[in-house]
């Protein structure tokens, strides 16, 4: 009996993993690229078996899955996670300028193939500062103040008193005195009289009196009488 042979193994395709250009990174700003290719969704293998998206166009070939893995040079605050994704933002101490290191693809089977990268990081844009703006002062109406007058001191003046004519109701009477005077001097004789006012008169008023007197005997020098008021 002849014996049938076993079919012949099927060989493996080779791993094959190549790298495109890199897209630009700016210091500070957010990054992201797949080198893993369609990009593999947050926690899922590049290629594995819960994978959702098409067939792996990059890394090809090997045995499924793949990871990843980056050698020196990537920028601080880059981070190449297993599945290919390569994500942050270049840290403030990156250099600026292209920027090389390697990255490897390993299959299941423990086969690796590395490829170099570049990248190329830029300085941030500075923020323009804002324009000086000269503040302008409010416009201020000057309020005048507030003067009260004064008023003038005004001295009252008194008025001037007018005489009238004593009411009929009053009457002044006066008294006499009989004497005798003997001049020899040329010097004034000084008289008294008692004058009297009766009746009734109400405010204020000026009355002004007649005084007359006489000698009731002739004077030896011959003076006549005289009246003073």
């Amino acid at each position: 009996m002849t014996p049938i042979p076993a079919p012949a193994p099927t060989p493996t395709p080779e791993l094959l993993f190549f790298i495109n250009a890199l897209p630009p990174a700016t210091v500070g700003q957010s990054y992201r690229h797949s080198f893993c290719q369609p990009t593999p969704e947050t926690g899922l293998l590049c290629d594995g078996p819960l994978r959702s998206n098409p067939d792996i166009t990059n890394p090809t070939g090997g045995t499924p899955h793949y990871t990843f893995s980056h050698g020196i040079g990537i920028p601080f605050g880059l981070t190449l996670n297993f599945n290919g994704v390569l994500e942050g933002a270049p840290a403030e101490r990156t250099p600026t300028g292209l920027q090389r290191f390697e990255v490897c693809a390993t299959d299941q089977s423990g086969t690796r193939v590395c490829q170099l990268a570049e990248i190329l990081v830029a300085s941030p844009t500075p923020t323009p500062a804002p324009p000086t703006v000269t503040p302008i002062p409010p416009t201020v109406t000057p309020v005048p103040p507030t003067v009260t007058p004064v008023p003038p001191t005004v001295t009252p003046i008194p008025p001037t008193p007018t005489a009238t004519a004593i009411p009929s109701s009053v009457s002044i009477q006066a008294s006499s005195c009989d004497f005798v005077q003997r001049i020899e001097f040329f010097n004034a004789v000084t008289e008294e009289f008692n004058v009297t006012i009766s009746g009734t008169m109400t405010g204020h008023h000026l009355a002004i009196f007649k005084l007359s007197w006489g000698f009731t005997h002739a004077s030896p020098f011959g003076f006549g009488e005289f009246t003073s008021t």
